[in-house]
């Protein structure tokens, strides 16, 4: 049965048809070829510096002084010092990166008269593959005999690279000196009231650096081969899908914060007298703060999806 097939077919195509596969028709035609290739390359990168310094000297002195041939008599003395010091710094980063690709193929739905896609002979001569004189579109591939399957090919690719420095520096250094010094020379009597230093310090120093990447890929690939007729010697249909995804982050974050203090307080009241000396309280009251805080941070989110069909 097929053999009797094969050889009406035969009869059926002239003989240049069979000798020439390079002209179209209803038997051995390639078919239809697609490709489609689709490339994507983000790059970002980021740099972030920050620095913040905050120097202070404060001094704070009482230091009265009395010289007397007789009686010295005094009120209190009082030294009172408040000082603050502080350094902020920050850095940051923040990165997104977003890809989509999207491919379909589908093969063509409708044909020449030579079958398989191909182009419609238009020489003379060219005889339709021996099955008539003109080319007619039909309704899709009509070879019969020998025919190429429909090649498809889709190639992705997709490449992202991030990178991202963060580097945050904070110094802070103070000085406060505070004091309550008073002297008293008398040749008499030297009479005092209260004598008191009293100083706050406070030295602080932030420093804080942040980086935050998000990297998002998404790759669709569909493709479709329509069947043909053919109905003897016939090759299957080639699809081929090639995706590729890279990402790559790189994240780097530096801080260092240093706060230094160096608070003096003294009360050093002096009486020299010829004759009773009479004081009150005396007091050195020292509150001293000193803080340092560092912080680094990273953050990255990479997300990579990739999906292919074929039918």
């Amino acid at each position: 049965m097929i053999a009797a097939f094969v050889s009406v077919a035969a009869l059926c195509v002239p003989a240049t048809a069979l000798a020439d596969s390079s002209q179209g028709g209803n038997s051995g035609a390639g078919g239809a070829g697609q490709a489609q290739l689709s490339d994507q390359a983000a790059k970002t990168l980021q740099l972030a510096l920050s620095q913040a310094k905050a120097k202070q000297n404060a001094v704070n002195t009482n230091a009265p002084v009395n010289v007397a041939g007789g009686d010295v008599s005094t009120g209190d003395n009082n030294a009172n010092q408040t000082a603050s010091n502080g350094a902020d710094s920050s850095a940051k980063n923040k990165s997104h990166t977003d890809q989509t690709n999207t491919q379909t193929q589908t093969s063509p739905s409708s044909g020449s008269g030579c079958g398989c896609g191909s182009a419609a002979p238009t020489t003379s001569t060219s005889s339709n593959c021996g099955c008539g004189s003109t080319a007619t579109p039909s309704s899709g591939p009509s070879c019969q005999v020998g025919c190429g399957g429909i090649g498809q090919a889709q190639l992705s690719s997709q490449w992202a690279l991030t990178g991202q420095l963060a580097g945050s520096k904070a110094t802070a250094a103070q000085n406060a000196v505070n004091a309550n010094a008073p002297v008293n020379v008398a040749g008499g009597n030297i009479s005092t009231g209260d004598n008191n230093a009293n100083q706050t310090a406070s030295n602080g120093a932030d420093s804080s650096a942040k980086n935050k990447s998000n990297t998002d890929q998404s790759n669709t690939q569909t493709q479709t081969a329509s069947g043909g007729s053919c109905s003897i010697g016939c090759g299957g249909s080639g699809q081929a899908q090639i995706s590729g995804q890279e990402a790559l982050t790189l994240q780097a974050a530096l801080s260092k914060a240093s706060a230094n203090q160096n608070a003096v307080n003294a009360n050093v009241p002096v009486n020299i007298a010829g004759g009773n000396i009479s004081t009150g309280d005396n007091n050195a009251n020292q509150t001293a703060g000193n803080g340092a805080d560092s912080s680094a941070g990273n953050h990255a989110g990479t997300s990579q999806d990739g999906g292919q069909t074929s039918s």
